[in-house]
């Protein structure tokens, strides 16, 4: 009986690490998938961030750029000011299309 005592709680003793070594194992995925997790949201909030903040500044230069093109009706010496704008506005306007396709590629990922 001892014998056969002996032999369970060996077998018992041998369950309980594999089960620790499992659960060990575990863990160790869990933290790693919840690191990847904050670093996902992360990185979602900082792109959606980018194309707000663009989307501001594209609003706002193409209000300054329809102010100078008003000036340039009143003052034609101002015109000059009007297609650099528009170039600005027109680099803005790309970086936050790059910013939306970087968003959209962040979410389908």
């Amino acid at each position: 009986l001892d014998a056969l005592n002996n032999a369970a709680k060996s077998d018992l003793d041998s369950a309980n690490a594999n089960l620790n070594s499992a659960q060990s194992s575990f863990d160790s995925a869990n933290a790693k998938l919840q690191d990847a997790k904050a670093k996902a949201t992360s990185d979602l909030k900082d792109a959606q961030d980018s194309v707000n903040s663009l989307s501001k500044k594209l609003s706002d230069k193409s209000d300054s750029c329809h102010s100078k093109e008003h000036k340039c009706k009143q003052k034609p010496w101002t015109c000059g000011a009007v297609p650099a704008c528009w170039t600005e506005w027109s680099a803005i306007k790309a970086a936050k299309e790059t910013a939306e396709a970087t968003l959209t590629a962040l979410i389908k990922s």
